[in-house]
């Protein structure tokens, strides 16, 4: 009998060891995430970049992008150039994309999947919320260099089915992402580049890399230009205000 009962404190205990840890690699997932999203964004910015668009002819084309966020699901994009798409703007109301076109009076109306830019970056990508509220992280490699985590969405209606992000160990930022369709293949590949200082205890990269994966010959290249923390108004992020962005943010 206390054989018997030797047996099974081992076997809870081994029991209580798995459980324990499990919970302190998905609490620790989580942590990284959330570090991830503090050191890309503040919770209230603005920031101007823009984007190249080269395709497998090497045609090229750009855009000048204004970019306002606000915690939460709160962001509102105008285009500054070239001439033919200025004033263009757009913002995220829940899993749908508003936008305004300059002489139109009705707003036009996308999905998360498709682009506001064009290229490579979708409005899920243009427009996104932290990480931390999109998607359920899980640690699957810690290296002395990375982190790697699998991010899940936590909604049927996110346009991936899955990310694999390389998270740089020291700095908390992404390296590498891989994006993953509902198919379960990868779609496209984001490489985090030139890091730097963009504004005071803002350390991170200042530019995207985004590859079509089944298609490498189109890519989408995002340069940040100024990226900085700004209190902004409510009144930004309607509808309503989508003619007047920017006047709204001056």
């Amino acid at each position: 009998m206390k054989r018997n009962d030797n047996f099974f404190l081992t076997l809870l205990l081994a029991v209580l060891l798995t459980l324990s840890a499990t919970t302190a690699k998905a609490q620790d997932a989580d942590d990284i995430l959330r570090r991830v999203d503090r050191n890309l964004y503040p919770e209230s910015m603005q920031m101007f970049y823009r984007v190249l668009h080269r395709t497998p002819n090497l045609e090229k084309s750009w855009m000048t992008i204004y970019l306002a966020h606000k915690k939460g699901n709160h962001t509102v994009a105008l285009i500054i150039g070239p001439n033919e798409l200025k004033g263009r703007t757009a913002m995220r109301d829940g899993d749908l994309i508003w936008m305004h076109v300059p002489g139109e009076m009705a707003l036009r109306e996308a999905t998360l999947d498709k682009s506001f830019l064009g290229g490579v970056f979708t409005n899920a990508d243009i427009f996104r919320q932290e990480f931390h509220l999109e998607y359920t992280p899980t640690l699957l490699e810690v290296t002395p260099d990375h982190f790697l985590l699998s991010l899940a969405p936590k909604k049927p209606t996110s346009p991936y089915s899955k990310i694999v992000m390389k998270v740089h160990r020291k700095l908390y930022v992404p390296m590498e992402s891989t994006y993953y369709g509902g198919s379960g293949y990868p779609t496209k590949q984001f490489r985090y580049k030139a890091i730097r200082e963009l504004s005071p205890e803002l350390i991170r990269p200042s530019m995207i890399e985004a590859v079509n994966s089944t298609n490498p010959g189109y890519i989408s290249i995002m340069r940040i230009g100024t990226l900085e923390a700004r209190e902004l108004p409510d009144s930004a992020f309607t509808k309503e205000s989508l003619p007047r962005v920017g006047t709204l943010l001056k």
